[in-house]
């Protein structure tokens, strides 16, 4: 995502809106002795158990995994991102004394007063810099771990953004649903009834027309706390993602 524009508040630009880039927020948190950094891990016997001992304690710090065994040293898993009060405060641009409270009153705010900061079009950007299309997709190659001993394959998503738009009237959700990764070009994306996505998927389907979806894996952590809450039916996700950026997507 490129990021072309500024604050266009005063209330943005007090909170010093992030970077829409997962990588400046992993340098953000390094520097704010957030992140640990795990090497030689093993996806299906180690990464989840070392996870589930992070996630044990309230504040410990996110965790990514390199030079993970069988995958090319570039190939990372980061997790255990939004499990502290101050990781979510420098997510959000608060300040670094900003209270709990405070933190509180501002989510509030946000689901009491959902303005909007529509997104804008671009012509390109990182996220097009590797590209595959065809025969030449392998969503294998991406170290997804086995979270948890009985599960029953390797899930990719909750830790996603599922895009979806209404075939109706336009409007875009998004979604953290189960993704399982099922075989080099298929995965499964799980909505349960209910939930926005899954009512958009029912809507294409009483049209008799398959449901287009598009999942990001990777995406800077606030777009993640967007896709993670009940954003009002109807509303566009995007501008309340550019609310909550204090920038547009």
């Amino acid at each position: 995502m490129l990021n072309t524009a500024a604050p266009r508040s005063a209330e943005h630009a007090a909170r010093n809106a992030p970077k829409q880039d997962l990588r400046a927020w992993l340098a953000q948190m390094r520097d704010a002795g957030e992140l640990v950094t795990v090497t030689g891990a093993d996806r299906d016997e180690e990464i989840g158990g070392i996870v589930d001992i992070y996630q044990r304690t309230m504040g410990a710090p996110a965790v990514m995994f390199q030079d993970i065994p069988g995958f090319p040293p570039r190939h990372r898993v980061v997790a255990n991102i939004l499990t502290s009060v101050r990781r979510i405060k420098l997510t959000l641009g608060m300040p670094a004394q900003t209270s709990e409270m405070d933190l509180v009153r501002y989510w509030r705010n946000y689901m009491k007063n959902p303005q909007a900061i529509p997104p804008i079009t671009v012509e390109s950007g990182p996220l097009m810099e590797n590209v595959a299309t065809g025969a030449d997709i392998d969503i294998l190659k991406i170290p997804t771990p086995k979270w948890h001993e009985h599960d029953g394959g390797r899930y990719i998503g909750t830790g996603c953004m599922v895009i979806m738009r209404h075939p109706d009237t336009g409007w875009i959700n998004y979604g953290a649903y189960r993704i399982q990764a099922q075989d080099r070009s298929v995965a499964s994306v799980m909505t349960s009834k209910g939930k926005h996505g899954n009512l958009i998927m029912r809507r294409w389907h009483e049209l008799g027309k398959p449901c287009p979806i598009a999942v990001v894996c990777g995406m800077h952590p606030a777009l993640f706390m967007v896709a993670g809450i009940e954003i009002p039916y109807g509303s566009n996700e995007y501008d309340a993602a550019g609310r909550l950026l204090g920038e547009p997507v």
